[in-house]
């Protein structure tokens, strides 16, 4: 995103890059979220532990979403919005249960913005 964001012009192969990029995060993310739902759950934290991995499901989801924006060459502001938005909540959601060994891989809330810092000026439809 960052050299999607910095870009004068975005280039097919500029979109191409970010686009697959961003489908490989979401990839990995739902491989994350998946072998979490197979660990065993504290009885007392289950329903935290149900939030966190809506989150990262919803995080994984809004990846794919702005990969396929990007992808046709017309990502959308609110695509960008929605993967901030549901990456900020992941953070919170690993802060809240005191995860601090994932906080190394998806960022404190503090570290991740809830709206997004998307494009330059224009470049969104």
């Amino acid at each position: 995103m960052d050299k999607l964001n910095a870009a004068d012009t975005w280039t097919e192969e500029l979109l191409s890059t970010t686009a697959t990029e961003l489908t490989d995060a979401g990839v990995a993310m739902r491989r994350i979220f998946g072998s979490w739902r197979a660990l065993d759950r504290p009885d007392k934290r289950g329903e935290d532990i149900d939030k966190l991995l809506q989150a990262g499901t919803a995080t994984s989801d809004a990846y794919y979403d702005l990969a396929d924006g990007i992808a046709a060459g017309a990502p959308k502001e609110a695509q960008g919005y929605k993967l901030s938005e549901t990456a900020h909540n992941l953070a919170v959601q690993i802060n809240d249960l005191g995860l601090r060994e994932c906080q190394t891989w998806f960022g404190t809330p503090e570290d991740v913005p809830a709206s997004p810092a998307l494009a330059p000026p224009g470049s969104l439809h």
